[in-house]
């Protein structure tokens, strides 16, 4: 990998040489960027919302009172249950989620299906004593999630709240004043209080003004257009409909693998995050008051009904649905510090959901893949990964005129991208 090196005194000079665009010298016009992040833009955030996410020191699942026991505490506000399983020198994290209402039973039945699946894949021996608990989320605007509940065991709580995204325990924020430089001629300095793009081929800086969902704290590469292709080259997709203990599902899987070269270009920084997504077309009567019957598709998925996943990808995250329009059907499980990927390994997430019948419509089960860059800001997870501002969400295998791959999820098992043969936009 290169790196750009800045040392002090070139950033003095650098800095009183640079015609700064809207911006005095000398420290004139500081500003709190702490104060300025946390509370300007704060109008998506319903009054009253707050969600809390548990981390626990990974004991057994179901073989450890005081685990049974944090579960039970929290069973009347829980949206999610992320556990570990253990298998060999491999560590697969499973994530249950219920949208509608958790039970017990529920779980330990979730729990049995994901294990024989996972015994049928790896053909090896799985007990109780492989799965652990990891994380439990509650939902927001629940009366239990907003009280203060006893935990055993407990490594560390990162709290959503209407004023800020902070993690308790530890505090873990990153210094706003350290510089961040990236690969090319493009990147964030820190100046006066400010976040400044400068972009060394015209000599110029421009001012970011970062907001709670855009801290611009990020690296400002970018990469793609500058010759780095930072995603990996190769993305598999497949597509399976069948019976999942009992019930019938809609499973979709994809899985992608770096070169050394690729995963370079990625890993660049020390809180790189990575988020592969898979995106399904469901502009119909349902989601608009208007549409005409050529435009009209359904997703192949429902994930507004209770679904679980799975995934080897390290430092996973389940990245929250929030923001995201109902005329999409997004899905994605992130990376949130991509130093931990390695190059030639196949990384997957796979997940199961109500699936949608096809209702006749030219644009079923019609999807697009896609993957961002983006950077960890504050703790770790779906809330403290912000997507790079200065590099494009990437679309992969279509040209610039199209939005969406021409075939459907219910005509096709598989999809394939290749970088070297295929369309990015």
């Amino acid at each position: 990998m290169r790196k750009k090196i800045i040392s002090a005194i070139m950033l003095a000079v650098l800095m009183n040489i640079f015609c700064i665009e809207g911006v005095q010298a000398e420290g004139a016009n500081k500003e709190n960027i702490d104060e300025k992040l946390y509370t300007e833009d704060n109008s998506f955030w319903e009054s009253g919302e707050v969600k809390r996410q548990y981390y626990f020191n990974g004991n057994v699942l179901r073989n450890s009172d005081s685990e049974m026991k944090n579960i039970t505490l929290l069973e009347d506000c829980i949206k999610q249950v992320v556990f570990e399983i253990l298998i060999g020198d491999e560590i697969i994290k499973v994530g249950l989620v219920f949208q509608q209402e958790f039970l017990m039973d529920a779980l330990n039945q979730r729990v049995d299906s994901i294990i024989e699946e996972l015994i049928e894949m790896y053909g090896t021996e799985i007990t109780n004593e492989n799965v652990r608990l990891y994380c439990i989320e509650t939902k927001e605007n629940s009366a239990r999630t907003n009280e203060i509940i006893d935990l055993q065991d407990l490594k560390e709580v990162i709290e959503v709240t209407p004023e800020v995204i902070k993690q308790i325990e530890p505090a873990d924020l990153l210094d706003i004043s350290k510089e961040v430089y990236g690969i090319n001629e493009q990147y964030h300095i820190n100046y006066a209080n400010m976040i400044l793009l400068h972009d060394s081929r015209t000599n110029k800086n421009t001012r970011c003004v970062p907001t709670l969902s855009s801290p611009h704290y990020g690296d400002g590469n970018n990469r793609y257009e500058s010759g780095y292709q930072w995603f990996p080259g190769k993305v598999n997709v497949v597509f399976n409909e069948g019976l999942f203990s009992g019930m019938r599902k809609h499973q979709v899987e994809l899985s992608y693998c770096y070169s050394e070269d690729e995963l370079g270009n990625l890993a660049f920084d020390d809180n790189e995050a990575l988020e592969m997504e898979i995106t399904f077309y469901n502009y119909n009567p349902d989601t608009m008051d208007e549409i005409y019957e050529a435009d009209c598709g359904y997703s192949y998925i429902d994930t507004s009904s209770d679904f679980d996943y799975f995934t080897n990808q390290p430092s996973e995250y389940l990245d929250t649905s929030f923001g995201d329009s109902d005329c999409e059907v997004n899905f994605c499980v992130g990376v949130d510090d991509a130093t931990n990927l390695e190059p030639g390994v196949n990384y997957y997430f796979r997940a199961r959901f109500d699936g949608n019948e096809r209702q006749g419509y030219p644009n079923d089960g019609r999807f697009r893949v896609t993957a961002q860059r983006g950077y960890r800001f504050i703790g770790h997870g779906e809330w403290s990964v912000f997507a790079e501002e200065h590099d494009p969400i990437r679309s992969l295998g279509i040209s610039e005129d199209m939005n969406w791959v021409s075939e459907s999820a219910y005509d096709i098992w598989q999809w394939n991208f290749n970088s070297d043969t295929d369309f990015v936009s």
